[in-house]
């Protein structure tokens, strides 16, 4: 389909080709940074472990090159919604302007009626529940947290609650009184990292994710990704 942003494509996500997902990348690098939730290193594993093969890719291209590009999934008939695995806080959709994403519904063959782009952060999405629209309902979801990276990690730290100050104290000392010795490491080489994370989902699967089969383990879907 020809529409006013360029030429639309609609095909399984699965199939898209090594060249394709580098134009995907250049265009999160022109669009948001090169986020890294919008990255092809993470969302094509994301399809591989966690994706059933119905997943389909809608994309817009034109003369220079890739201009949006999504992975939907079909609720029902003519009713679909971004992919969206519990992996990730913020659904593959790489859209900079709000009539591209209208554009898209078009391009959906057999008579789209909406679609549901879930999980969308407004710094890196044109579609904000502040706008209002006619055509467009918006929900908020939740409000996401981030760390100002300003000044050094004791002064962050006496920024926290004093609730939370005082637990984290009051587990180092157990900690100690139990034979331990807490250190705070920071891991950066390559060569240390994956047993790091391991070490991590080590951890993580002695409590409920390891009851319930979601804790990260190098031999898991989890890990491997």
């Amino acid at each position: 389909m020809r529409g006013p942003s360029g030429d639309w494509s609609f095909f399984p996500a699965r199939e898209a080709t090594g060249a394709f997902w580098g134009e995907w990348d250049e265009l999160n690098r022109r669009l948001w940074a090169g986020h890294p939730f919008l990255d092809r290193r993470f969302v094509e594993p994301l399809l591989d472990y966690w994706g059933t093969g119905e997943e389909q890719m809608v994309a817009c291209q034109d003369e220079d090159g890739l201009v949006a590009a999504a992975i939907l999934v079909r609720r029902r008939p003519g009713f679909w919604h971004t992919f969206l695995p519990a992996q990730t806080q913020m659904a593959p959709v790489l859209v900079g302007e709000y009539a591209v994403a209208r554009e898209m519904l078009a391009a959906i063959p057999d008579r789209a009626v909406a679609i549901d782009f879930l999980c969308q952060d407004p710094r890196y999405s044109p579609l904000s529940p502040s706008e209002k629209r006619k055509e467009m309902l918006a929900v908020p979801y939740a409000v996401t947290m981030a760390v100002n990276l300003d000044g050094g990690f004791q002064e962050y730290f006496e920024g926290r609650s004093r609730n939370l100050r005082k637990n984290i104290g009051r587990y180092r000392r157990r900690a100690e009184a139990l034979g331990g010795s807490p250190k705070l490491r920071r891991v950066s080489a390559v060569t240390e990292l994956r047993e790091a994370v391991a070490r991590y989902g080590e951890i993580e699967g002695r409590g409920w994710k390891g009851q319930q089969g979601t804790a990260l383990n190098e031999n898991n879907a989890q890990g491997k990704v």
